[in-house]
């Protein structure tokens, strides 16, 4: 594996295709097998797929699933549309591709469930950053707008909603920061409980900034519509919140 992690610090774009075909990552969902030198199969959803040098992919192999890392130029790809414009995404297809195993003896599902752990992470502050801002925006916006004479953050009805923002962001924060500070007992639980609270929080936000900042926040002149396709792709990519919730009782054994 080592020359493919010299290659990435080189800048080369290394796309992880283990998703299923809702975006998700279920053991149940891999759908590439291999004989251990070649992969067939397909994968969508794949983060920066078509313009990737090499795939990191989840496959089953006799022994289990396994991780192997295929060449871009040994597979097609066809761009899907994305809601979020920075975040393209794609459709890969291998057929016989020529595969080097990472992983073998079936140890690719651990490295995979640790990495998503980390990747839930990753975009869980995304997600939270991204929920501060557009609640720091609509902050400063609702203390220089006047209506009736008046700044609208004034309004009963303005404080209350801004209120509700603020807690969804402190409890994407709390859930955030107590996984990352201190040592988890059950990393995968929490992660998934971070990336559930930052979808809810960072698409509550983003629909707010909108509203709140009235017949501006629909123009695409202004920003907002940029924060709420990211919130949109963010909830998703990797499972929603209904999905991890789900994890997170799976996990626990409710």
């Amino acid at each position: 594996a080592l020359p493919y992690l010299e290659r990435i610090v080189a800048g080369e774009i290394a796309a992880p295709a283990i998703t299923d075909s809702r975006g998700r990552f279920t053991p149940s969902g891999i759908s590439c097998t291999s004989d251990g030198n070649t992969i067939s199969g397909g994968v969508r959803f794949v983060s920066y797929g078509a313009s990737a040098s090499f795939y990191v992919v989840a496959a089953r192999t006799p022994d289990g699933i396994d991780l192997f890392a295929v060449e871009g130029c040994d597979a097609s790809s066809a761009a899907l549309p994305s809601l979020d414009f920075s975040r393209p995404s794609a459709s890969i297809a291998f057929d016989h591709s020529t595969a080097v195993p990472l992983t073998e003896g079936g140890c690719g599902l651990a490295a995979v469930e640790r990495g998503l752990d980390i990747a839930l992470l990753a975009i869980a502050a995304d997600q939270l950053g991204g929920a501060q801002h557009c609640f720091d925006m609509t902050l400063e916006y609702i203390k220089l707008r006047r209506q009736f004479n008046r700044e609208i953050g004034s309004f009963q009805a303005i404080k209350h909603r801004m209120a509700e923002a603020l807690i969804q962001v402190e409890m994407a924060r709390a859930g955030l920061e107590r996984t990352t500070w201190q040592h988890s007992a059950n990393v995968s639980a929490d992660a998934a409980v971070c990336k559930a609270w930052g979808s809810d929080a960072y698409n509550a936000l983003a629909a707010e900034t909108i509203q709140l900042h009235g017949g501006v926040g629909f123009t695409w002149e202004h920003d907002a519509h940029l924060y709420f396709r990211r919130a949109r792709f963010d909830a998703a990519f990797l499972g929603d919140a209904a999905f991890h919730r789900e994890r997170i009782a799976a996990m626990l054994n409710w």
